[in-house]
């Protein structure tokens, strides 16, 4: 009987694993990559080819920004969890203390996410553009 569920997993596996390429055949990344290169993928997707039109700051901040972004969502969860933890202590004062700790951890690293993410958008927004334009 296991030897069943085990072979029924790994039919469902693998027919959830071949079926997405097997549709996806027709006209795959790799199908227009060898007629027409990464220009006609560019423009095709994007709707340009060549190099970027944003510079490679105005890159970078938006990697930031959604890396800072990551981060508040993780700090947002560890406040809900250390939420959870305090609610479920039972009147235990040890848990209790774990979990107003985790709280007031949760809460510090989201204000230094929050005033990271400030301090990029005003850089990325105030003063990149006016030293690109200095130059």
């Amino acid at each position: 009987m296991l030897w069943a569920k085990r072979l029924a997993i790994m039919a469902t596996l693998s027919i959830s694993v071949l079926l997405p390429s097997i549709s996806l055949a027709q006209s795959s990344w790799l199908d227009k990559a060898n007629q027409g290169g990464l220009n006609t993928i560019g423009s095709s997707a994007y709707g340009e080819s060549g190099a970027p039109s944003k510079s490679l700051t105005a890159i970078i901040g938006s990697l930031v920004k959604v890396f800072l972004g990551v981060l508040g969502i993780i700090f947002v969860v560890l406040l809900i969890i250390g939420g959870a933890r305090y609610m479920t202590a039972g009147g235990n004062q040890e848990k209790i203390d774990e979990a107003v700790h985790q709280i007031r951890n949760a809460v510090i690293g989201l204000i230094i996410v929050v005033c990271a993410y400030a301090i990029t958008y005003f850089i990325t927004v105030t003063v990149l553009p006016r030293i690109v334009t200095n130059q």
